[in-house]
């Protein structure tokens, strides 16, 4: 599927073709990649997780709340480290603007 490819581009574009698919078993693959340091990605993924979000993202946040946290913590990390400057308020990072969406950050 290429969500898991060195290039960061070639994850851009093949999350770009999977995010209207609405399939449940490709949700996984798509937020994995909200874990990750490429924000141009995040930014595809964000505007694509709307308020509300899809029933299948819901759910699928609902069945693995462990999963969801780590992803969380991953975001928040990169967001730290490398976005703090340019998002100052942490919710307006858009991997974690897509990840409140599907449940509460205070959690």
């Amino acid at each position: 599927m290429g969500t898991r490819h060195h290039d960061g581009y070639l994850r851009q574009q093949c999350v770009r073709d999977l995010l209207p698919a609405e399939e449940p078993w490709m949700v996984p693959f798509v937020l994995q990649l909200l874990g990750e340091y490429v924000v141009e990605i995040s930014e595809h993924i964000d505007a694509a997780i709307t308020d509300p979000p899809p029933a299948r993202y819901v759910e699928f946040a609902a069945e693995n709340p462990r999963y969801i946290q780590r992803l969380r913590q991953q975001a928040t990390s990169y967001w730290n480290e490398y976005y703090r400057r340019t998002y100052p308020n942490r919710l307006e990072y858009p991997a974690l603007r897509a990840l409140a969406r599907l449940g509460d950050l205070t959690a």
